[in-house]
């Protein structure tokens, strides 16, 4: 697998979050959080994260651990996936997403309880589980 850039996306039905990776470095940053209210510029937002960074592939998560409870979130992930794969002719990665944002919520209170001033919010929230999706997809090919 070649070396290079990594978008990871933290998929929801109203805000995906982003976060940027590199494989070289094993570091993963947040990047900004797309509304969905609106399927046009959410693309728009995405076009604009592929021209800046150039990555060579794409993270999605998959919260496994809901697929019982929300089969019909895991079928809308894996659309989001090919319409990622289809529209940006990039390789899509998959990796179970399961709590990235219970533990993204937590290291976030963390942070502010080390001194951060600003409080916590929703969209910071699926900023830092996209960074976490990506950690875990780090970790895991570094292993292997």
């Amino acid at each position: 697998m070649p070396d290079g850039t990594i978008i990871a996306f933290d998929y929801g039905s109203a805000r995906t979050g982003t976060a940027v990776g590199n494989t070289v470095t094993g570091t993963a940053t947040p990047l900004q959080t797309i509304a969905a209210s609106n399927k046009e510029q959410r693309w728009m937002a995405i076009d604009t994260i592929i021209k800046d960074w150039q990555p060579a592939r794409l993270l999605l998560g998959l919260p496994l651990s809901a697929a019982e409870q929300a089969p019909e979130l895991l079928g809308e992930i894996k659309n989001f996936g090919k319409q990622l794969k289809k529209r940006y002719a990039l390789p899509v990665d998959y990796i179970d997403e399961s709590y990235s944002s219970v533990d993204a919520n937590r290291r976030l209170k963390q942070q502010r309880q080390q001194g951060r001033r600003k409080k916590v919010n929703k969209l910071e929230i699926d900023q830092q589980a996209a960074v976490i999706i990506l950690e875990r997809w780090l970790e895991q090919r570094h292993a292997e």
